[in-house]
């Protein structure tokens, strides 16, 4: 049957069913949630965890690949301090695990 627009009944249905639309929001990428970044002064590297996500561990590589530090029992603070060991001046890649997501950031040592 037609209806007052000429369309058939199923013809309409099928735009109603079309205009549905599922919003799928994704999870907030860790990098949002979690900032870090290298304390010169003190030689340590600063955490900021608002959100008091669980770190599993963080890994300090230098950029020939090779891990030169680690931290396992990290503290699920709104900030944690790391102390940085003495490394040569240059640019470090910081691995931060989290539950199953990994964050990963370039600093820089003097």
């Amino acid at each position: 049957t037609e209806t007052e627009s000429g369309e058939t009944e199923e013809e309409e249905e099928e735009e109603e069913e079309e205009e549905e639309v599922i919003v799928v929001t994704p999870e907030t990428p860790l990098d949002a949630e979690i900032n870090m970044y290298y304390m010169g002064n003190d030689k340590e590297l600063s955490i900021l965890n608002p959100g008091l996500l669980p770190i599993q561990r963080i890994e300090i590589y230098n950029l020939l690949g090779q891990k030169v530090q680690q931290y396992l029992e990290i503290s699920n603070l709104k900030e944690v301090r790391l102390p940085v060991y003495q490394n040569a001046t240059g640019i470090y890649i910081v691995k931060l695990y989290s539950e199953d997501s990994l964050l990963s950031k370039n600093i820089m040592i003097k």
